[in-house]
């Protein structure tokens, strides 16, 4: 029973300690859920949904009124309109109100007055009225366009953010990730020099040192323990940042080596064009909206007058007689330029797919480089700490070439994080925007 507790403990333990370890996949979990750029992002989608509810409910449901009280003062009474000074009990202060309720392009009109004995109603009228203009192109169908491709061109800039947001993330964690190397293997160079330092003290005492060695190894460790202390400091406040980015609050985590993406191809990235093109299409309809606005207009109004039985009819025609046409002018140069621009950004992304093949291919050879220099050094360091503990290589000498092998491990780390890291910035399913 003992055994069977102890198991499950140590099975526990593993599990807590399991959970305080995060990839770059949970990293990027993490910001698409919880991070503050993810809530604010959700923040403009919810304004493009009230667009799209208000244009809908404005175009078929909206209900408007127009409520119009009149009240006329007469100093004298002799000037009042005859039928008024003809009419017993009457004020000499008469007055109305007009009701107007709008729907779509129906309407009714209602009206009052006080010009008897009791107020009445002297008008009732139900009609509609309608531009013809909008036949060929309402400010409603305008207003549909326009909502619907603003709705495109922010969804795809928030996207183009998102990743440019989640390319410096990977970026971050790529530091980390070396900050980490760095630090293990100035522990690692520690480790190594702490002890060769006690040898070189006891071997003082038998006169088989020089004293300049020990001192000298002395500086040194003092040296690392500095370094090692500013980098812990570093990748604290990196792991912080990170984390903060990406919604998660406690920062006592470690970070897991960046996996290989298998299957990496690089392609053309098209949003930019794609928004080119939907700014093109926005001001296409902004001009057919101008060139509407400048034509001449033709409104017909028809009513029926429920009071007095009649049929109204009528055509209104207004329009400007002379006319610059600003809007118009400013929208065709606005869309020449998009279309030179168009031309620049598909030679861009051709170059941009051109440049990260060429990087890709360099990062490849880097980490190969870095890895038979790794290797290469480690074997020296072999043959050249024999020499030295022979007595056939200065310390000097020995503390260099360890140096040397230190480094060529921290520029393989580097490159293999670099690589792994660019896999990640690039391929387009892995960073979903």
């Amino acid at each position: 029973m003992k055994k069977i507790v102890l198991v499950i403990m140590i099975l526990i333990s593993v599990n807590i300690f399991a959970a305080k370890k995060l990839g770059l996949d949970d990293i990027i979990e993490s910001f698409n859920n919880k991070s503050s750029y993810v809530k604010k992002e959700k923040l403009e989608l919810d304004k493009l949904k009230i667009d799209e509810n208000g244009n809908f409910i404005d175009k078929w449901g909206k209900l408007s009124f127009n409520i119009t009280p009149n009240y006329s003062y007469y100093t004298d009474k002799d000037k009042m309109p005859l039928n008024l000074q003809m009419t017993k009990d009457i004020s000499k202060y008469p007055g109305g109100i007009t009701v107007n309720l709008g729907y779509n392009m129906f309407y009714s009109a209602i009206t009052y007055d006080n010009t008897t004995s009791k107020v009445k109603r002297v008008s009732y009228k139900l009609g509609l009225t309608k531009s013809l203009n909008d036949i060929i192109y309402s400010e409603q169908k305008y207003k549909d366009n326009s909502i619907n491709l603003n709705s495109k061109l922010t969804k795809l800039n928030l996207k183009i953010s998102k990743k440019t947001e989640l390319k410096n993330i990977v970026d971050l964690y790529i530091r980390i990730k070396n900050l980490d190397s760095e630090i293990l293997i100035n522990e690692n160079s520690l480790k190594v020099m702490n002890e060769e330092y006690e040898n070189l003290i006891k071997k003082l005492e038998y006169g088989e040192a020089v004293k300049i060695d020990v001192e000298y190894m002395g500086i040194e460790i003092k040296s690392i323990k500095n370094s090692i202390e500013y980098l812990k400091k570093e990748i604290k406040n990196k792991k912080r940042e990170l984390l903060k980015k990406v919604g998660i609050e406690d920062s006592d985590y470690e970070f897991k080596d960046i996996k290989a993406i298998d299957n990496f191809k690089i392609e053309i990235n098209e949003d930019k064009i794609v928004v080119n093109s939907l700014n093109e299409k926005l001001n296409e309809e902004n001009l057919k909206y101008y060139k509407r606005k400048s034509e001449p207009n033709i409104n017909f109004d028809m009513n029926y007058d429920i009071e007095g039985k009649v049929w109204n009819a009528g055509i209104v025609f207004t329009g400007n007689i002379i006319e610059y046409g600003t809007d118009v002018r400013k929208t065709k140069k606005e869309l020449d330029k998009l279309k030179i621009e168009k031309k620049e950004l598909e030679i861009k992304s051709k170059e941009d797919k051109e440049n990260a093949e060429i990087e890709y291919k360099n990062l490849l050879s880097k980490l190969e480089i870095a890895k038979e220099k790794m290797q290469n050094m480690e074997k020296r360091y072999e043959v050249d700490k024999n020499i030295y503990e022979n007595g056939y290589m200065s310390l000097l000498d020995f503390l260099k070439e360890q140096k040397n092998r230190d480094e060529a491990k921290l520029n393989y780390d580097k490159a293999k994080n670099e690589l792994n890291g660019f896999r990640y910035k690039v391929k387009r399913d892995e960073i979903k925007g």
